[in-house]
């Protein structure tokens, strides 16, 4: 398949950079901010087709109408609206970019937001219009949406896509009204999980990733895209329906699956008999959870800026 050559980093610009590490594929490091990155991608035009997001080609997350994602994503919605409204306080207007199939939307919906979003992938468009968004296929810049106009512009795993992010951070704060808010959430390079799985990493798309940013890299892009930062952390999802296994394979813990399993019980789902957390089994793992947020191991990064006026 076609791949694009990447020859400056996508933060800052530099051209300078060194091997990082042995992986599958090449990566660099700039030498001038730090920013990991990738030295091929793939031609987007290749990548986000329809199928993306159920699981119909090569590339994208899986299958978004299997029952049990969606299920996850509902709940992994909620856990990041209750973050927005948390540092942002009450209900707004966001703008959802790269919104998929309208996950997000739909829950802030439910919390009292006004929803738009955009998406490039006709099928998602689909999918999230017979869910009653308002979602359009078609670039930011070509939606005739009325600029300085959102309370909130997000973007979730949308940025670490970007040749040009900084540019692209730019862009989107376009659409905040003047004291808005911009969002970002990343995988975080530095989670216990990438560590732990190196190339087996569930984040790890070598030729969809162009860049892999920690707390301090993304907070550096953002900075450089004209946005003052408000609110920076890493977080997991771990949600009351995964096994033991999958909890800890968030952790960046699988090994210790041996010893855990004296937390954990024999359980059903979808029909299959599985190995769940017990009700203490849980407190450990949001225990150990919460407290690689706190040291930035984190499976996600999350950003927040605001516009300046």
């Amino acid at each position: 398949m076609k791949t694009l050559s990447l020859d400056a980093c996508p933060s800052c610009g530099g051209a300078g950079s060194k091997s990082c590490g042995t992986t599958s594929h090449p990566l660099r490091r700039c030498t001038d901010c730090g920013l990991v990155y990738a030295a091929e991608y793939l031609d987007p035009d290749l990548v986000y087709v329809d199928g993306y997001m159920t699981g119909g080609c090569e590339f994208g997350p899986p299958d978004v109408l299997d029952p049990l994602f969606r299920r996850y994503l509902e709940f992994a919605a909620h856990a990041r609206m209750a973050k927005i409204e948390k540092v942002l306080g009450r209900p707004g207007s966001i703008l959802d970019i790269g919104c998929g199939t309208g996950d997000l939307l739909a829950v802030a919906a439910g919390r009292g937001w006004t929803v738009t979003g955009v998406e490039l992938v006709a099928e998602s468009v689909a999918l999230a219009t017979e869910r009653g968004l308002d979602v359009r296929c078609v670039r930011l810049e070509e939606s005739g949406l009325p600029e300085r106009s959102f309370d909130l512009v997000s973007a979730f795993h949308v940025v670490e896509h970007m040749p040009n992010a900084a540019e692209f951070v730019a862009l989107l704060s376009r659409w905040a009204r003047p004291g808005g808010h911009v969002l970002f959430e990343v995988p975080n390079w530095n989670s216990l999980a990438r560590r732990a799985d190196g190339d087996r990493w569930n984040s790890w798309r070598p030729l969809e990733h162009l860049a892999h940013y920690t707390p301090k890299t993304l907070r550096r892009t953002i900075e450089r895209g004209g946005a003052e930062l408000v609110h920076v952390s890493t977080t997991g999802f771990l949600w009351e329906e995964q096994t033991m296994g999958e909890a800890l394979a968030d952790l960046g813990m699988q090994r210790a699956l041996p010893i855990f399993k004296r937390l954990a019980r024999r359980g059903q789902r979808e029909g299959q008999e599985v190995l769940a957390p017990t009700a203490t089994g849980w407190k450990v793992l949001r225990t150990l959870e919460a407290a690689s947020g706190r040291a930035g191991l984190g499976a996600v990064v999350q950003a927040i800026a605001r516009v300046r006026a």
